[in-house]
């Protein structure tokens, strides 16, 4: 990760670079009351120097001795600053206002300049070779199951050459645009989200999810995201403090949906809040990222990895992570070695994951009934089903002591706070919000309302 934000001379004054007028009304009532008594002050000085001079004139006449004459001279100076102060201060602020509506023309046609990049594409020349083969009676002839190649008088094989040309993307500029959107993102705040919005938007058109079927057969190579995508990813995964505050005060989730970043690089980025709706995703590498309350509605996750990921309220309903498959004594790496606080795993097929962690912390994640999970898993689940079975036929009196053995074993079963219903019913969402307040999980970017 690049260090992005540097501290500003107002900063390092112990000052906000920026000022939250809205915070403290108060105070800003205050300073313009303060201001219109300063204007009246300004005003009835002004008044009173003017009368000064009219009075010092009648009082020497037509002639006016050289004292007064200085007298004279130093009030209309005076009069002359108090009426041309407010005067002074209108236009300072007309200039502002000026430089101000010049700035943001220049940042839009900065983006305007940079989007135009992004459509980048050149022109490059190929050669095609088609070689001949030899035909009797409009049949190929065949040599060991093989077309016979058709000669020269020289014995060299005759090839067919065709040059076509073919237009592909220009990387280099449309990278250099990409990087030039983000600098506009820092320089203007403002622009932000809008920026942000354009390169998502960018990772949608240029990398769409044709399919969220599984690789067959089984992916054995890491497979690469093209570089300007991989750009796009490292821009918006270091996003500074100041930038992520903005998205959500406006509530702005970025969005990835339908999009396919397979093997994409997301390590250490913040993609908190993110919308990774119907995303291919395989193999990818979220390792040490931050994904508080991010959302992989129906995505493909398979092969991907979560070492340390920060996956708070992270919502993976309905997500497909069936392979690879567990072996026996071996263990899957995926979403159970992330730092696990409030996941949901609604509808979801995680039966490549064999485990989940221990009670204490299997307690901290959410499913339903029609949540597919691996055999290790699903037996643990039956053995809560069973003690409540059991709880419920058991009576008070002489069982008392049962009863409490059983409840003991469900309040500290990791299934717990699982919903025995699946995702169509009514009762898991309400269940859902109680679970995710009991974490201490409110609010953006966990919940929209």
């Amino acid at each position: 990760m690049l260090q992005r934000e540097k501290a500003t001379l107002l900063q390092w004054l112990g000052l906000k670079s920026e000022i939250d007028y809205a915070k403290n009304t108060l105070l800003g009532g205050f300073i313009g009351a303060s201001l219109i008594l300063f204007v009246l002050i300004l005003l009835l000085v002004s008044i009173a120097v003017l009368l000064m001079i009219v009075a010092t004139v009648f009082e020497g006449g037509l002639l006016i001795a050289d004292g007064q004459a200085e007298v004279i001279r130093n009030l209309g100076l005076l009069l002359a600053a108090t009426v041309g102060l407010p005067f002074l201060v209108w236009r300072s602020i007309v200039a502002q206002k000026q430089v101000n509506v010049a700035e943001q023309g220049h940042i839009t046609d900065r983006i305007n300049e940079a989007v135009k990049g992004l459509g980048a594409e050149k022109v490059i020349k190929q050669i095609k070779k088609t070689p001949r083969y030899k035909k009797k009676n409009d049949e190929w002839l065949l040599e060991k199951g093989k077309p016979v190649p058709a000669l020269r008088p020289d014995g060299e094989p005759i090839i067919d050459v065709e040059n076509f040309e073919e237009s592909v993307p220009n990387l280099e500029v449309r990278i250099g645009s990409i990087y030039a959107l983000e600098r506009i993102a820092l320089d203007s705040p403002r622009d932000h989200i809008q920026i942000m919005e354009i390169l998502c938007a960018y990772l949608r058109e240029n990398a769409p999810a044709k399919s969220l079927n599984p690789w067959q057969p089984k992916i054995t190579e890491r497979p690469k995201v093209r570089t300007d995508i991989q750009a796009v990813i490292n821009i918006i995964g270091r996003r500074t403090k100041k930038q992520i505050e903005i998205e959500w005060t406006n509530r702005y989730r970025l969005d990835f949906r339908n999009t396919d970043l397979s093997g994409g690089d997301f390590r250490y980025g913040d993609f908190s809040g993110a919308k990774f709706h119907s995303c291919r995703l395989e193999a990818a590498m979220f390792d040490r990222a931050l994904l508080h309350g991010s959302q992989f509605f129906g995505s493909l996750l398979n092969y991907a990895s979560f070492m340390n990921a920060e996956l708070r309220g992270t919502r993976f309903d309905e997500i497909t992570l069936n392979q690879p498959e567990p072996t026996p004594g071996g263990m899957v790496e995926s979403i159970n070695m992330g730092k696990i606080l409030g996941i949901s795993l609604i509808g979801a097929n995680i039966s490549a994951v064999d485990y989940l962690g221990e009670d204490v912390e299997m307690q901290r994640t959410f499913g339903t009934k029609d949540t597919t999970l691996s055999s290790e898993l699903e037996e643990k689940r039956k053995c809560l089903s069973e003690h409540c079975k059991k709880l419920g036929q058991l009576r008070h009196g002489e069982k008392q002591v049962k009863i409490q053995s059983l409840t003991q074993k469900i309040q500290e079963h990791g299934f717990l706070n699982w919903c025995a219903f699946d995702q169509n019913d009514l009762t898991v969402g309400s269940q859902y919000k109680k679970f995710m307040s009991s974490l201490g999980l409110t609010g953006f970017p966990y919940f929209d309302d």
